[in-house]
């Protein structure tokens, strides 16, 4: 496990809680079941943020769940560390001697830690308590004499004076790029190269559509981001500033479960997203390798449970918001009676993809899915082309990121 420490996670707040999660596992990464209490006082994160983390490990592929917690007293979601995925994490950079004997702190860009001085008004997303801040930015032990030019650097969206302030746009760009989903997998100095080619106002705008872009570009089911570079050099953000209020991107106020319409779509679009790489654990193979008529059955079990993370965390908030483009390409969808013979049609479509089924509630007597055409008589064969028909027209106009 002592990969970790030398390994690029994105945040000084994600490398803590990486390296106390690393305490609990063995040597092969197994075998992790602190309570989310444990971890947030003994790494001074709010509780909050460890939930966070954790499922942003467990969407990246780093962390695997082994089971959940069933809600008992004492008992905690069970973790192992994908190792293979430990090991394509990028080095982080080696700290270098500025010879600045007055201030602790090197530029963000000489540093191994991520996490740069920010300043207060920035919001960061890793916060501590209700003010945002930090508790392991809180720790110096010697302030500097001389003012900080990156405490005096000017709040997102002000970037007036960078062209002579450097540091300031170092540290914009730190904030930028940090904040860019696949920022651990893309080249940071390519990133910075193209942040450098814009003016002011650019970067300005860069960032405060940033997070939107993000949003939108994933909303619709795609697969990939594009890199942070790639944003900056096409300025995409443009194109999005240029949509209207009532974009189809936008999301609805209006909440959904994943037995309505809209609430259907979107899981859908999260179970065409290819399925997560996995690997069976210690107790996993030893029941395998013993019992290979099981080898089926608790793969199946595995991939719809950890296969498509994003499409779970759906069906377990219960509620959740769509954008207006998820809504519209669903006012067609057909009413479905539960336990009916067009449910157990989907239900078996579902189970041959290895698909997460939602449970009905007990009082539910209807759920919404994509149309199945009325010339098809075999009912397995018309909800799979309902199903191809869907993500075709999911898929319409979406070619290469064109976000």
């Amino acid at each position: 496990m002592s990969r970790l420490f030398r390994a690029q996670l994105g945040s000084s707040s994600r490398k803590m809680l990486a390296v106390r999660l690393a305490d609990f596992a063995d040597d092969n990464g197994k075998g992790i079941w602190p309570s989310v209490e444990t971890l947030a006082q003994e790494t001074e994160l709010s509780v909050r943020t460890v939930q966070r983390l954790l499922a942003d490990f467990v969407n990246e592929g780093l962390l695997i769940i082994v089971r959940k917690a069933t809600g008992r007293p004492g008992e905690a979601t069970r973790y192992d560390f994908d190792m293979r995925a430990i090991d394509r994490l990028p080095d982080a950079k080696q700290p270098e001697t500025t010879g600045d004997t007055m201030s602790p702190v090197t530029p963000a860009d000489q540093t191994g830690d991520t996490m740069t001085r920010v300043t207060p008004t920035t919001e960061t997303g890793d916060t501590d308590c209700g003010e945002g801040c930090h508790h392991v930015t809180r720790t110096v032990i010697e302030p500097s004499i001389e003012p900080s030019v990156e405490r005096d650097a000017p709040a997102r969206g002000n970037f007036g004076d960078e062209e002579e302030n450097p540091k300031a746009i170092e540290t914009a760009f730190k904030r930028f790029f940090l904040s860019w989903k696949t920022a651990i997998h893309d080249s940071e100095p390519d990133a910075r190269r193209e942040w450098g080619a814009l003016s002011p106002d650019e970067r300005a705008s860069a960032i405060a559509h940033s997070e939107s872009y993000q949003a939108i570009a994933l909303s619709t089911g795609r697969k990939y981001l594009c890199s942070a570079a790639k944003y900056l050099k096409e300025r995409r953000w443009v194109k999005l500033a240029e949509q209207s209020v009532q974009s189809p991107q936008t999301e609805t106020t209006e909440m959904f479960s994943v037995f309505s319409r809209a609430g259907r779509a979107l899981l859908m679009t999260k179970l065409f997203l290819p399925v997560r790489a996995l690997s069976l654990t210690p107790i996993e193979q030893h029941i395998v390798d013993n019992k290979p008529e099981k080898k089926d059955l608790i793969w199946r079990e595995k991939k719809e449970k950890q296969g498509w993370p994003e499409a779970v965390q759906l069906i377990e908030r219960k509620r959740f918001t769509v954008t207006n483009h998820i809504v519209e390409i669903s006012k067609d969808f057909e009413r479905v009676s539960v336990n009916g013979p067009v449910w157990e049609a989907w239900k078996r479509a579902y189970a041959e993809r290895c698909w997460p089924w939602p449970v009905a509630p007990e009082r539910l007597e209807f759920a919404q899915f994509p149309p199945i055409p009325a010339d098809v008589n075999d009912l397995d064969e018309a909800v799979s082309i309902a199903i191809e028909n869907f993500q075709s027209r999911l898929n319409e106009g979406r070619n290469d990121d064109a976000a």
